[in-house]
């Protein structure tokens, strides 16, 4: 089972990359920037949470970088 935090950000990472992607192939550079704000916090939000050592959830293990650690 998934971690419900990490499928919640990884949803988020999915809408704006998905945005991003019909962006580019419209060919819309000015879109493409607008988003480039919000691709980066839909990485943060994970991060904070999974990644970095200052996590809240406690699960800054750098050895799992941006995957769910191990019964979480």
């Amino acid at each position: 089972m998934t971690h419900p935090v990490y499928r919640k950000t990884a949803e988020g990472l999915r809408t704006v990359a998905r945005s991003i992607l019909t962006a580019a192939q419209a060919k819309n550079r000015d879109k493409v920037m607008e988003l480039a704000g919000d691709l980066s916090e839909a990485c943060a939000a994970c991060h904070q949470v999974f990644r970095d050592p200052e996590g809240p959830k406690g699960f800054g293990d750098t050895s799992v970088r941006c995957k769910v650690p191990a019964g979480k």
